[in-house]
């Protein structure tokens, strides 16, 4: 479809993946010249109506993309150990399934906003110091990767999440965020210690 405005011709409209890492996708239109936000808005009636339908089209395909990892995981038997008195750190577990069939990448977690908890990924390692005797250290995470149709278990011992200014009550909401942009809300649900 071609519309003349001024001295610029549009040629052609499409939808294109972006490679902008923060967007999912992006409108490019292929034009002989540069064409300014003024000539945008000398279009006659009918390119309004193409920009718009391209517009649309994107908004539905970012849609898209944007509820992906997030809408093929499932997080299940989500909960966290109350912190001792006194102590505001702790633990909290789940299982994370991915029903999607590509790999999802967990990166974070966050509470909600205005909440002064902090939420690390860590993981549980057991190594053996120069005298042969084992040792119990910690180490963060940069994120979590699930492949397709597989579970991945954040429990004792493992990977797991590391809670810092702990609610003293109550359950614990976070938000969990993929590397495509897609959140989750996932309800840790609080437990004293010795239960499961």
């Amino acid at each position: 479809m071609t519309g003349r405005v001024g001295s610029s011709r549009l040629r052609k409209g499409i939808i294109l993946p972006s490679a902008h890492p923060t967007s999912a996708c992006t409108i490019a239109f292929r034009t002989r010249w540069p064409v300014s936000l003024a000539v945008w808005r000398g279009f006659p009636a009918w390119c309004f109506d193409v920009k718009v339908v391209a517009l649309a089209g994107a908004a539905l395909l970012c849609g898209a993309a944007f509820a992906g990892q997030a809408s093929a995981v499932v997080f299940r038997d989500a909960w966290y150990r109350a912190p001792l008195l006194g102590v505001a750190v702790t633990a909290a577990y789940c299982r994370v399934e991915n029903r999607g069939e590509t790999a999802a990448a967990l990166v974070r977690f966050d509470a909600a906003a205005g909440d002064n908890v902090r939420v690390e990924v860590h993981e549980t390692l057991r190594v053996a110091d120069d005298d042969g005797m084992e040792m119990v250290r910690m180490r963060p995470l940069q994120g979590i990767d699930i492949e397709a149709g597989s579970t991945v278990e954040l429990a004792p011992g493992g990977r797991h999440l590391m809670v810092f200014n702990a609610p003293e009550a109550g359950d614990l909401a976070l938000q969990a965020s993929f590397a495509d942009g897609s959140v989750a809300d996932v309800l840790f649900e609080r437990r004293a210690e010795g239960s499961k």
